[in-house]
């Protein structure tokens, strides 16, 4: 007979006591290492982040240029004699008129040949009217012979006529008769000849006249031209506006044009910006454009697009659209944002710190529940100042950390504290 084999129930829970043991042990663990992962994630405080959210809505495509002031009409007043700077009249900033006086030189050998010139014109107006009076009175010695040889010839006339009937009736003798018309012949003749000779003296005595008058228009155009240097040597401004620079210095020889100061018409002044050349592409006339003076904004558009690209940048031109203030002027450091496009609806949010247009950035996304953000991959578009389109890897409302995370770039998850 089988005796039953009773079993002792304390060992078995000896034996299974470890094992729960061990299992709790293992959860208590995971929890403190959950923790303690959680934990080791890098934090930041809140207000040391800059944190947007993604928006949608009508999204503006602006580029950024930035440039000065200039004048429309502006202009370099270059020398037109050579000479000594002996004084500068001026100092930019001055407003001057047309005859102003900006700068006088000194040339002592352009005023003695000057002088000199006058001299010789002098002399050659002087031998002209002298020549003139001596032709006037050889003209009155050959008009008196002239008017001799036809009275003379009258008088033979006269003669011939009185003796032809007397010679008819044989009063006188036919040889008297003849004589008397081969006189008039003869004065007939001399009257001929000193008429011609007056003729062919005033044509020699014109063309004479007329040398020496050319002479007198040539050193009258020298001593003009002279006097037109010497004046020169204070050069003036030719126009009214603002002195911007006078480049000079005392006691500097100065040559034959030479730009000594640059005049500005500060009423009518436009905006040079220079733009990146990536951007250049996207630029067209009359796009708006918005200045900033930084004491005021003024209205815009372009009205020139430079095709050259110098050091990276292309030089966009803007005209203002109203009259200026008095706060403004030429030389002034402004700010320019051109209006390229407006996209009626689209995501975007304000441009994170190193992100550039039509490229892909990572970024971290913040879960509003934990505060963490996470790394995650972005795709952008177009881009303004201080705004980008949101093509992929973000939704509408999602808060984004916009401020430059580079010390966290080895992670993928920050705490926001």
């Amino acid at each position: 007979m089988d005796i039953p084999i009773r079993r002792n129930q304390s060992a078995f829970f000896k034996r299974v006591k470890p094992i729960y043991c061990v299992i709790a042990i293992a959860l208590v663990a995971m929890t403190v290492l959950s923790f303690t992962i959680e934990s080791a994630l890098p934090s930041v405080e809140n207000e040391k982040v800059w944190v947007g959210e993604v928006k949608r809505g009508e999204f503006s495509h602006e580029i950024r240029g930035v440039g000065n002031l200039v004048a429309a009409d502006n202009r370099w007043i270059s020398t037109a004699s050579a000479g000594i700077v002996e004084r500068v009249l001026v100092k930019p900033g001055a407003r001057v008129s047309g005859d102003s006086i900006l700068i006088k030189l000194r040339n002592p050998e352009l005023e003695q040949d000057y002088k000199q010139a006058e001299w010789e014109y002098n002399a050659a107006e002087a031998q002209f009217l002298a020549l003139k009076a001596e032709i006037e009175e050889k003209n009155l010695e050959y008009e008196m012979l002239v008017a001799e040889a036809k009275m003379e010839v009258e008088l033979a006339l006269m003669n011939e006529k009185a003796q032809k009937p007397l010679a008819e009736k044989n009063i006188i003798s036919a040889i008297d008769f003849e004589n008397s018309k081969l006189r008039a012949r003869q004065s007939q003749l001399m009257l001929r000849i000193r008429s011609e000779r007056q003729k062919r003296r005033a044509e020699v005595a014109k063309a004479r006249l007329a040398a020496e008058e050319a002479k007198v228009w040539m050193f009258r155009n020298q001593v003009e031209r002279m006097r037109a240097q010497v004046e020169a040597l204070e050069v003036r401004a030719g126009f009214d506006g603002v002195v911007q620079q006078i480049p000079i210095e005392l006691g500097q020889q100065i040559q034959v044009g030479t730009s000594v100061a640059r005049v500005a018409n500060p009423q009518e002044l436009i905006a040079e910006l220079q733009v990146q050349e990536v951007h250049a592409e996207k630029l067209s006339l009359d796009l708006v454009v918005i200045i900033d003076t930084r004491n005021e904004l003024l209205n815009g558009k372009v009205i020139r697009i430079d095709p050259r690209v110098d050091k990276g940048n292309v030089q966009v031109d803007v005209e203002f659209n109203s009259q200026l203030s008095n706060s403004v002027r030429p030389d002034l450091s402004v700010t320019g944002t051109i209006l390229v496009e407006k996209i009626a609806d689209t995501l975007f949010i304000d441009r994170p710190a190193g992100v550039s247009a039509n490229s892909e950035s990572l970024l971290y996304i913040v879960d509003p529940s934990t505060l963490v953000a996470r790394k995650s991959l972005v795709s952008f578009g177009s881009a303004s100042v201080s705004q980008i389109e949101i093509l992929n890897g973000l939704q509408l409302g999602e808060k984004v950390v916009l401020s430059d995370t580079t010390e966290f770039r080895q992670h993928n998850s920050i705490q926001i504290n």
